[in-house]
């Protein structure tokens, strides 16, 4: 398998099991059980900062080699890495202080934000 087969199949790896974890953590928060979404927060953080170093490591050197009129879009990208980290650290921060309403709050601007990343994302590079 190719270097590059193999970077993305990791992503695309990365984004069902994304999924799957904010999924899970949306059912914790709706039900109101932040004993479990605790733990839920913490590995989606985990998964996050590994996906996003993968991207920025692996496919977006990749997608700027290849079309190089990408590198603001792709700039853009990794700026929202930055943002989507603090908003999901800061959900994070609500759940271990025990306020559910902010952690309601976040969680929902976060997951916009990360589904609507995500689409612009995706057309991206499979565009480059």
């Amino acid at each position: 398998m190719s270097e590059e087969r193999s970077g993305a199949d990791k992503v695309s790896t990365q984004h069902r099991l994304i999924d799957s974890q904010l999924a899970r953590l949306a059912e914790a928060l709706q039900e109101g059980a932040l004993a479990t979404a605790e733990p839920r927060v913490e590995r989606l953080l985990r998964s996050l900062k590994a996906h996003f170093t993968l991207e920025e490591d692996f496919y977006f050197p990749r997608a700027e080699a290849a079309n190089g009129e990408r590198r603001t879009e792709i700039e853009a990208l990794r700026a929202e890495h930055v943002e989507l980290d603090r908003a999901l650290e800061e959900t994070a921060r609500h759940i271990r202080e025990g306020t559910l309403d902010a952690a309601r709050q976040c969680f929902k601007a976060f997951h916009a934000a990360i589904l609507e990343h995500e689409r612009v994302e995706v057309s991206l590079l499979v565009e480059s």
